[in-house]
């Protein structure tokens, strides 16, 4: 996947929370919204993003950065393998306070309550260190 094409999933909005890059067999990505699975599906196929779970608030009507709403990323992986992506501190905030690793994407808006165990400027740079890991 290149620079280019990556960059593009940052038009999908800031509510995205995923993890966009090339993964091998084991690796799963998720999207997990504040919006309704239409507006998710209309964002991911917008910006032609494929991804193998989406889960929205409105399965258990509470918003982001209710702890609830992360723990249903807890059917899809274990807490720690999982990998929990966002440009919104709010968000990046809520994932780590339910002990997820968070790479929080700097877009220059409200930095996370609690520091992130990544914090990158682009999906770009989030690819180069997730294959040099």
């Amino acid at each position: 996947m290149s620079d280019d094409e990556l960059e593009r999933g940052v038009g999908v909005g800031a509510w995205l929370a995923t993890l966009l890059v090339e993964k091998d067999a084991h690796e799963r990505t998720a999207v997990l919204s504040n919006g309704t699975r239409a507006m998710i599906e209309a964002a991911l196929g917008a910006a032609s993003l494929r991804v193998d779970e989406l889960r929205s608030v409105d399965e258990l009507r509470v918003y982001k950065p209710d702890p609830r709403v992360y723990g249903m990323l807890d059917e899809l992986a274990p807490v720690a393998a999982t990998l929990f992506v966002s440009s919104n501190g709010f968000d990046a905030e809520g994932a780590k306070r339910t002990g997820r690793q968070v790479c929080f994407i700097d877009r220059g808006g409200p930095q996370p309550g609690l520091g992130p165990d990544l914090q990158i400027r682009s999906l770009a740079e989030l690819a180069v260190a997730w294959q040099s890991r």
